[in-house]
């Protein structure tokens, strides 16, 4: 059976290799990440798992990517893989992301959002994925418990805000 996998999607390449490299320390065991600089690649692979019948579990994009802005690559997310939870990246003290993040987040095109830079990892990055991963399982049929919240895991990766795995 093929792992869920996780998506992040920043035109900016030291940034996005951080993050991949943070996913995938953090929740490689459990799910495949992919991480990619282009919308047009993006959307090409989300066209490629959608035929494959493989589970997008969440989505990272950018805001400001040439071509195609994150939230809306994310809202196109929705129609190949409409259980994904799908998170905008940011950066801190970015002015000119409320007017869209407002707008996507009331239309239902996006779950949640990310800051850059995310340190301490622990808390800007794993806390706010691990709650749309909690999320996503919640909300789909079958899949398999990660091992970070199964019953025989004392040590989970993070608690989500509300204090709950």
């Amino acid at each position: 059976m093929d792992r869920p996998i996780l998506m992040a999607l920043v035109d900016r390449g030291d940034v996005l290799e951080s993050l991949r490299q943070d996913l995938t320390r953090r929740y490689g065991a459990d799910y495949d990440v992919i991480a990619e600089t282009s919308t047009t690649l993006g959307l090409e692979i989300l066209e490629r798992l959608h035929g494959a019948g493989r589970s997008l579990a969440v989505v990272i994009a950018a805001q400001w990517m040439p071509h195609l802005t994150g939230a809306d690559f994310l809202a196109r997310v929705h129609q190949h893989h409409p259980r994904s939870r799908r998170m905008l990246l940011t950066r801190v003290f970015d002015q000119t992301i409320n007017e869209p993040l407002g707008q996507a987040m009331a239309l239902g095109r996006l779950d949640s959002w990310l800051l850059e830079p995310w340190d301490p990892a622990e808390e800007y990055l794993y806390a706010p994925i691990t709650e749309q991963l909690v999320e996503w399982i919640r909300s789909t049929p079958g899949p398999a418990l990660p091992r970070w919240m199964s019953s025989q895991n004392p040590d989970p990766p993070v608690a989500t805000r509300s204090g709950t795995c």
